[in-house]
């Protein structure tokens, strides 16, 4: 399925739902959906084609900013060759495990006396 196959497609479910919508425009420059509930609230859907790894990030930016922080330096460490993609699998399992115990630190310490532990 390709990006334009899904907006066609998100265009046809939203615009059968009309008691739900008054208006779903599809606006191809943007690669989006405009979409005005019966509530009159406006929204944008967009669609594009993510890279690896980009959805686990957008998920733990908002989550989880410690976790993401050394996602990303796993990632660009791999990316240079210091460590291998099998090393930063490895690592990544690993910080996974953690994840809940990062967090809760985080929400209750801050970034700050986090990154001192």
């Amino acid at each position: 399925m390709t990006k334009k196959d899904l907006l066609d497609w998100l265009f046809e479910m939203l615009n059968e739902h009309d008691s739900l919508f008054l208006d779903v425009g599809l606006d191809d420059t943007l690669d989006a959906l405009l979409v005005t509930t019966i509530d009159k609230e406006r929204f944008i859907i967009m669609a594009d084609y993510l890279k690896e790894n980009e959805e686990m990030i957008r998920c733990w930016e908002k989550n989880n900013p410690v976790t993401l922080i050394i996602e990303m330096a796993l990632m660009i460490l791999a990316d240079l060759g210091i460590i291998s993609e099998r090393q930063r699998e490895d690592f990544h399992s690993e910080v996974t495990k953690f994840t809940d115990v990062l967090q809760e630190t985080y929400k209750h310490k801050g970034l700050e006396e986090l990154l001192h532990l």
